[in-house]
């Protein structure tokens, strides 16, 4: 109800916008309940359908396939059940979902001695982001590169209003990604320092090579 409620109201305000209205932005959806509700929205809408973002973790992690002791819990808005994963890949897949938000919020080691109920919400995770939803969504639900690149990067800078990154002759724009690079976060010398990492302790397969925008690091042709 945390969800559904304010985002009833949301809706419910931005289907007598005008159509020359700007799209309404909403942040963070996590339950099918709320998917349900942005479906329904869409065939009483005189303005563009709202632009809506979900969480890289709430597509990887749910109540009832993370470890009770994992890290990951502590987050705003919660984990739902696996219903409710399952919606938000589906709505991310069929464009009713714009974006994936990342949302990275690190804690140290101190703030992670606390009590749960005491820490701060929020997870660490900018490199794995893009390693796992391809683990999830490429390899293991048979999305296109596309696919993924329109909910990682295109989507988020349509919701932003900004231009979609687009390759160009001596830009930075780019990364160079091997899917099937093994790597063991704890052996990572530019890791953080962030201690609320939920995937550090597990070995990863799949990783950013290089960046343009860290082209000094790279020793290979560029691409």
């Amino acid at each position: 109800m945390s969800e559904t409620l304010p985002l009833q109201s949301l809706l419910t305000l931005a289907a007598q916008a005008l159509p020359e209205a700007s799209p309404l932005r909403l942040m963070n959806l996590s339950t099918a309940a709320g998917v349900g509700q942005l479906r329904q929205a869409a065939a009483f809408m005189r303005a563009d359908l709202p632009l809506a973002s979900v969480g890289w973790w709430h597509l990887l992690a749910d109540s009832g396939r993370l470890d009770p002791v994992a890290e990951g819990w502590h987050v705003v808005p919660s984990l739902g059940t696996p219903s409710d994963r399952e919606a938000l890949i589906a709505a991310l897949a069929e464009g009713l979902l714009t974006a994936v938000a990342v949302n990275h919020h690190p804690l140290d080691a101190e703030e992670q001695l606390l009590p749960v109920d005491q820490r701060q919400s929020g997870v660490a995770g900018h490199r794995f982001v893009l390693p796992a939803l391809w683990r999830e969504l490429v390899v293991g639900r048979g999305w296109s590169v596309n696919d993924l690149w329109q909910a990682l990067s295109w989507g988020p800078s349509r919701l932003l209003g900004r231009p979609g990154e687009r390759l160009e002759l001596g830009g930075r724009r780019w990364l160079l990604f091997n899917p099937d690079q093994e790597w063991d976060p704890q052996a990572d010398l530019e890791a953080p320092l962030a201690a609320n990492e939920p995937l550090a302790a597990e070995r990863q397969r799949g990783q950013v090579l290089a960046t343009g925008l860290r082209a000094s690091l790279w020793r290979g042709p560029l691409p």
